[in-house]
C-alpha cells in the first residue's frame, strides 16, 4: 500500500479492471486465476464488468481530478478526456 487516498471497500472488478487496462484480457484471465486459488469469489460477468469500469475510468480520474483539484491531474483528466485538445 502506497497511500490511504483511493482505499475503500469495493468492488474486486474495480482492481481487475486495472489489470486489463495494464496488459489485456490474458492478464486479467491470470489474475481472476491467482484470485480464486487464493480464496476471492468471482461470478459470470466479471470480466464484463471490468471492462465497463476500465472504459469509464477517465470519467473517474476526472472526478479525482476536480476533487482534489490538483492542476497536474486536472490538466492529465482533460487530455484523457478531450483527446483532440
Amino acid at each position: 500500500m502506497i497511500d490511504w487516498t483511493t482505499a475503500r471497500v469495493d468492488d474486486p472488478a474495480r482492481d481487475f479492471s486495472f489489470q486489463l487496462g495494464a496488459a489485456g484480457d490474458d492478464m486479467l484471465q491470470v489474475a481472476v486465476d491467482a484470485y480464486v486459488a487464493a480464496g476471492g469469489r468471482t461470478w459470470p460477468g466479471l470480466a464484463t464488468q471490468a471492462r465497463r469500469i476500465w472504459e469509464a475510468s477517465p470519467l473517474t480520474y476526472g472526478i479525482f481530478a476536480l476533487e482534489t483539484e490538483d492542476p497536474v491531474h486536472r490538466a492529465a483528466a482533460e487530455a484523457m478526456l478531450s483527446p483532440e485538445l
